[in-house]
């Protein structure tokens, strides 16, 4: 992000457009740069639309009303996978009144999530809201496997496409009806 900053800042002060394309931050565009312009929604879009997925989606397939839904929130804690799950909190809570198990946050360095995976498995949530990165997704999908933490449904949202190909194929293999919809949500009926 500092170097994305220094780019805009950079471009406003020689009054030159910069175009970004690929910045989810949603700190970015709320700066005031007049010529400073985003491309994509930012990560608080991705929180938004992860959970009308859930409450239109995913709520009937799960034999449950979105207010019956119970959701657990996992995250690593930069600016991106905050925005994200804030915004899905809030929204889930205020507009749909799903239930929220668990709340937690991650450094996305960390070499061991067991305590984090006990925690939301003794909460045990219809759908887990996940916002990883490269290796902690990894990490957090080999520990969930070890400890036999099953849910319902899982909202993921990963930085590397790689990774969603590993958990479907190495950490999950036997996951029927495996879909990987637009928001990256994976449904799991065996558990």
């Amino acid at each position: 992000m500092v170097g994305l900053a220094l780019s805009a800042f950079s471009a406003a002060r020689n009054n030159v457009i910069y175009w970004e394309t690929s910045c989810i931050d949603p700190r970015f565009t709320r700066r005031n740069l007049k010529n400073v312009f985003r491309t994509e929604i930012d990560g608080t879009g991705f929180g938004w639309y992860n959970v009308e997925f859930i409450a239109k989606h995913l709520a009937h397939r799960l034999g449950k009303k979105p207010n019956e839904l119970r959701v657990a929130y996992l995250s690593e804690d930069s600016s991106y996978g905050q925005s994200v799950t804030e915004t899905a909190r809030q929204r889930a809570k205020q507009e749909f009144g799903m239930q929220e198990v668990a709340l937690e946050y991650y450094t996305f360095t960390t070499n061991d999530l067991t305590p984090v995976i006990l925690k939301l498995k003794n909460a045990n949530p219809d759908i887990l809201h996940h916002v990883a990165r490269n290796q902690d997704a990894i990490l957090f999908w080999r520990q969930a496997r070890e400890q036999n933490f099953l849910f319902k449904a899982l909202g993921v949202l990963i930085a590397a496409p790689m990774v969603v190909l590993w958990l479907r194929y190495a950490a999950f293999p036997n996951i029927d009806n495996y879909r990987l919809a637009s928001l990256q949500f994976v449904r799991r009926v065996d558990g």
